[in-house]
C-alpha cells in the first residue's frame, strides 16, 4: 500500500498545466504553471511542525507512544520514521 497521507504528490502528475479565471468585472487572471503547481500541492498544517518538534524533544528510538483514535494522519507520518512504538486507543469519557 502506498500512503498518500503525507500529501506530496509529484507535480508532473497534476492534470492542469495553467489556469485562466474570469473575475466578476470581466477581467482575466492567469495563473502561471509554477504558481499553479505550488497552489495544487499539499502543505503542512499549522500544528504539524509543533507535533514534530515535541516528539523530537521528548522521545527516543523505541519509546512507546499512546495515541487516540482517530489520530491525525500526519502524526503517524511523523511517528513511524522516528522508530517509535505506538499504540492507538479509543478513550471514552463518561460524565
Amino acid at each position: 500500500m502506498i500512503s498518500m497521507a503525507g500529501g506530496n504528490p509529484n507535480s508532473s502528475n497534476f492534470p492542469l498545466t495553467e489556469a485562466t479565471l474570469t473575475l466578476r468585472d470581466g477581467s482575466k487572471l492567469t495563473v502561471d504553471p509554477d504558481s499553479l503547481k505550488q497552489a495544487l500541492q499539499y502543505s503542512a498544517t499549522p500544528g504539524q511542525d509543533g507535533i514534530c518538534k515535541a516528539l523530537e524533544a521528548m522521545t527516543s528510538v523505541d519509546d512507546n507512544v499512546l495515541m487516540e483514535i482517530p489520530c491525525y494522519v500526519g502524526t503517524l507520518s511523523i511517528v513511524r520514521p522516528r522508530g517509535l512504538n505506538f499504540s492507538q486507543s479509543m478513550w471514552i469519557i463518561m460524565v
